[in-house]
């Protein structure tokens, strides 16, 4: 009896994770799997569910305590306006809800809101490999963002 209320919790968990993630997720996630298999490499997904926007805010405060210099990838082709008010919204300037109405405006770049995006971990990989993915994911049409280049330790793939 036992057993069985053990794996209908795991099928209830996995059906959760699964609804949770949009078509464009599941089938970056197996193609993600196929590419660990080719590459001899596991390739954990970091974040793979749709984002809120007080949750995208909480990475980004997150990451910029970690590396204040990573809020700079917000900061072309005219989205300064983002940097800007996080900065604001650190120093207490503006409140959370006065930041995401900014991030409102730049909506189409934060994939994961929109579920358009996975990250993967790379912290363990070489740059050898971590170059290898990128090329197996942009093989398959897959875009591919390195944030280790701003120091967060992530691939961050999308549509």
């Amino acid at each position: 009896m036992l057993r069985k209320i053990v794996l209908l919790l795991c099928f209830l968990f996995s059906f959760r994770v699964y609804a949770q993630s949009t078509p464009w997720q599941n089938q970056a996630k197996i193609v993600i799997s196929e590419i660990e298999k080719e590459l001899g490499l596991t390739l954990p997904i970091t974040d793979d569910g749709k984002r809120s926007w007080d949750t995208q805010v909480r990475y980004m405060k997150e990451n910029y305590l970690k590396n204040p210099s990573s809020i700079n990838m917000y900061d072309s082709t005219g989205r300064a306006g983002i940097r800007d008010a996080f900065k604001q919204y650190m120093d207490n300037e503006i409140t959370k809800d006065e930041l995401i109405t900014v991030l409102k405006q730049w909506a189409h770049i934060f994939k994961h809101i929109t579920g358009d995006a996975i990250d993967i971990g790379v912290d363990y990989l070489s740059g050898k490999e971590i170059e290898a993915v990128k090329r197996a994911l942009a093989k398959r049409g897959f875009k591919v963002r390195d944030e280790t280049n701003d120091g967060i330790k992530c691939l961050h793939v999308y549509n």
